[in-house]
């Protein structure tokens, strides 16, 4: 999971952007090292038709649609060979990314709607990350599937291909947020929980390992073994199970904890 690829990060992006030198040299161990990058939708296509994808396979996504992906993400990955899932915000095209000013980072400029076109053309897929990137748990039912169908009707009639992929914002989600998602037609979303995916992942929580700019290659190769440092993919494990144990003891839906403090649970 990226965001911003630049080679001047704030301080405020660490955790979330990666310089661009340093995503040259992790798209170019994928190359070296023999992975098969496949679009989210191909690979949700392999495990629907009850094939097995490629053995090394990847899928790179960006949230959001930064400019600089097209900038500079997009050559990158067109010298080593590599294509990704872009899940695009339709009401933030050609703007600057206001949506996350309450989190105290610098807002960057958007994709406009010919540079979202260009990366659909060089093989790269569209999938939604909602119309305003707002906090779909809290929203009434109609503004939540007018989120999740507006995004997707507008991104489609912009590249002229099917959208059939989603990123909850922020990776938050619940029960009502999950069903709304299956309910709209999208055939399989993302979430931030990390750990490898296989046929036996949720369609609609499926995993991703989240890239920074403190990821070194050799954490790079951790998060394709692993999904994450094994301590962290033992530690969202653990929190997982509790948050099962937990909810079955008390008669509640694990699905409305997942991305909520476990103090919530006890409430």
């Amino acid at each position: 999971m990226y965001h911003a690829v630049d080679e001047h990060i704030d301080p405020s992006e660490a955790a979330w952007s990666v310089r661009a030198s340093d995503f040259d040299a992790q798209m170019q161990l994928l190359r070296d090292d023999g992975w098969s990058s496949l679009t989210l939708r191909e690979l949700c296509g392999f495990w629907e038709r009850g094939e097995a994808p490629p053995s090394r396979s990847v899928v790179v996504t960006f949230d959001d649609g930064h400019a600089c992906l097209h900038d500079l993400a997009l050559p990158i990955m067109a010298r080593h060979g590599i294509r990704s899932t872009l899940f695009a915000i339709s009401g933030f095209l050609g703007r600057a990314s206001s949506y996350d000013d309450g989190f105290g980072t610098v807002p960057r400029p958007m994709m406009d709607a010919g540079q979202l076109q260009a990366m659909h053309a060089a093989g790269h897929e569209i999938g939604s990350h909602t119309h305003t990137h707002p906090d779909l748990r809290a929203l009434p039912r109609a503004q939540l599937l007018d989120e999740l169908t507006r995004s997707r009707a507008e991104l489609e009639a912009l590249v002229g291909a099917p959208v059939e992929t989603f990123a909850y914002p922020h990776g938050w989600f619940d029960r009502a947020v999950h069903d709304a998602v299956i309910q709209t037609g999208y055939r399989c979303a993302v979430s931030v929980m990390c750990g490898l995916n296989d046929a036996s992942t949720p369609r609609h929580l499926l995993r991703r390992s989240n890239l920074g700019v403190h990821t070194t290659l050799e954490r790079f190769r951790q998060a394709l073994r692993h999904g994450a440092s094994p301590l962290g993919v033992a530690r969202a494990q653990m929190r997982e199970k509790t948050i099962r144990a937990v909810a079955s003891l008390r008669g509640r839906d694990p699905l409305n904890h997942y991305t909520r403090p476990l103090q919530s649970l006890l409430a």
